[in-house]
């Protein structure tokens, strides 16, 4: 099945400027203050009039009266100036800057703005592509959620978001980019800061706590345990310096889970120190930002606590990255479901049970995200790709409806066309290649090259099936010749090339040059090919022009379990024939 979900950048995070709705969650106690918007002039580098540039997205001006506040003889001033510049540089795009500039206001440990800061780092790591250290300071942060600094201010759920497009981006970096009209699927994701939700942020902290910051006291482990699943005990505990090792031996002794942790990883947590500011997070959560922050895996089994590392097989770590973003999706959901970022996470979801062949769930999956996504451009991509999995449950019909919803919406840009050619895509696999037509001709009109030259690709294949190879031949004639030799194409352009000069002169007479195309042709590897089961259908109907019926046979037995349909039925039907002129009946039944 030729299905494709479309690669497509989305804000998984509020444009700079945020929304109410991201708003902090604050206690009801507390009356929040309202970002500054009115202009003040006295004094012209006050941080009121730093704030109303910031929030007018003046980060030129901005930047300029932050580093004029860093000759202020108070210190706290000196870091209010300090977390302001690294939001103007995280703003602008300009991630290694911005985390440099948090770096050094984290280094402050005595500072109220070091976990704001700190987690200004991880949004830049993100933005840098440097996912595992993102991950393991997110991770870090997770553990200090209920510091006193940061009272008042929702940044588990902020860190939990994070940390599920991190591993959505993990999951996804190693697989090439898809292109539009490939099997692959791949959902890319645009992180992008609102800045005035983290501005708001340090005006609480002033508010509420001023330019000191409380300390952390050392407390008791406190271990609420759930008899029914051990996983969902509560844990609450202050330390402010715990190693690794120590903070796992301590979670198993409340636990009464004995611990098992090999030597190597014994090693690696007992350098490793954290400091812990948490209440009411489960013991799973707890395992889990421990394990991401010290690389490992870890397992309860039989009143037992596992600690092991990570498997490096590559098949094992697509399968677990893919599973763990899941996880990681489905919790930050659970913890924010209003956050801006749970659209793109439910989408992200979908995508990957499709990449899974979990068609069924990814269904389900789109229709969640259609049903509470207020975003436009998120709800067509989304019923483009709930169309595309609607074709590989065999749904078109249905399919071909919520590509006409894509079309409708706006009928002119590159997913419009792509809607229209996977119009037709379903008619071909569904062995109509008549009704397929009409759809690529709306494709081909489509102001995107590689929508035009997929069209003028899909407009051959149809013509050839349907036993017209002149006009075939001037189908490929449309598109520039360059787009043809682009990788996404040239293999195709190539086949549907050869069997078309080939067929245009059989009637004549025999040509051993445009059968030698045409057995090279066949001979180059079709996996990526994006004329779906009626290009195999084609490519098994020349190895039996060429007479070349065994390489047939062989063809299509490769090719059979990735097919379905009624043009799969055709190719079986060959297949079984084949086998009968052969005498081998056994086979053929």
């Amino acid at each position: 099945m030729a299905c494709t979900l479309v690669s497509a950048a989305i804000s998984a995070l509020l444009n700079a400027g945020g929304t109410e709705s991201a708003a902090p969650s604050i206690p009801s106690q507390v009356t929040r203050k309202k970002p500054i918007t009115k202009e003040v002039t006295e004094p012209h580098d006050s941080f009121e009039q730093i704030d109303h540039l910031i929030l007018s997205a003046n980060y030129s001006k901005a930047t300029q009266l932050c580093e004029k506040r860093f000759e202020s003889a108070s210190l706290g001033d000196r870091q209010r100036a300090r977390y302001r510049l690294g939001l103007c540089q995280e703003a602008t795009g300009d991630f290694q800057r911005a985390a440099n500039t948090y770096s050094n206001l984290a280094a402050h440990a005595d500072s109220r703005l070091c976990l704001l800061a700190r987690f200004g780092q991880v949004r830049c790591l993100i933005g840098l592509g440097d996912f595992p250290n993102a991950l393991t300071l997110a991770a870090t942060l997770q553990l200090q959620v209920d510091d006193p600094s940061i009272f008042g201010m929702s940044l588990y759920g902020e860190l939990l978001h994070c940390v599920g497009l991190i591993r959505y981006l993990q999951a996804t970096e190693k697989t090439p980019e898809a292109p539009a009209f490939s099997t692959a699927c791949i959902l890319q994701a645009e992180a992008k800061t609102p800045i005035a939700h983290f501005l708001e942020w340090e005006q609480l902290a002033v508010e509420l706590l001023g330019n000191e910051s409380p300390p952390l006291e050392d407390g008791p482990m406190l271990v609420y345990r759930d008899e029914s699943d051990i996983r969902k005990s509560s844990v609450t505990l202050q330390r402010r310096a715990i190693t690794a090792a120590q903070l796992l031996a301590d979670l198993a002794d409340a636990c009464d889970l004995s611990l098992e942790i090999g030597p190597e990883e014994k090693r690696r947590l007992t350098g490793i120190s954290i400091r812990s500011a948490f209440a009411g997070l489960t013991l799973s959560e707890v395992l889990s930002s421990l394990s991401m922050q010290c690389g490992l895996v870890w397992n309860i089994h039989a009143q037992r606590l596992e600690i092991i590392g990570r498997p490096a097989e590559a098949p094992t770590v697509q399968s677990r990255e893919r599973s763990e973003c899941c996880e990681a999706m489905e919790c930050a959901l659970d913890a924010a479901p209003e956050h801006p970022f749970a659209p793109f996470a439910s989408a992200a979801i979908a995508c990957l049970l499709f990449q899974q062949g979990r068609y069924a769930e990814a269904a389900r999956q789109f229709e969640l995200v259609l049903a509470q996504s207020p975003d436009e451009q998120l709800s067509r991509i989304t019923e483009y790709n709930l169309a595309l999995t609607c074709m590989s449950l065999g749904a078109r019909s249905k399919a071909r409806e919520y590509l006409l919803n894509v079309v409708d919406r706006n009928n002119k840009d590159e997913l419009a066309g792509m809607a229209w050619w996977q119009i037709a895509r379903s008619h071909l696999d569904a062995d109509e290649a008549g009704k397929a037509i009409s759809a690529l001709k709306h494709a081909a009109t489509n102001a995107s090259f590689r929508v035009q030259a997929a069209a003028c690709l899909g407009l051959a294949e149809a013509h050839l099936l349907l036993g017209m190879p002149g006009t075939a031949d001037s189908m490929l004639q449309r598109p520039a010749r360059s787009i043809l030799r682009d990788d996404e194409f040239r293999t195709d352009a190539a086949f549907l090339g050869a069997l078309t000069r080939f067929r245009m002169i059989q009637r004549k007479q025999q040509s051993s040059d445009e059968s030698e195309d045409l057995l090279w042709s066949l001979l180059v590897p079709s996996s990526n090919s994006i004329l779906g089961p009626a290009g195999t259908l084609l490519r098994a109907q020349a190895f039996v022009e060429l007479g070349m019926e065994s390489e047939m046979a062989r063809f299509l037995e490769d090719s059979l379990s990735e097919q379905r349909g009624p043009v799969a039925t055709r190719l079986i039907v060959m297949l079984v024939q084949h086998y009968q002129r052969v005498g081998k009946w056994k086979v053929a039944g």
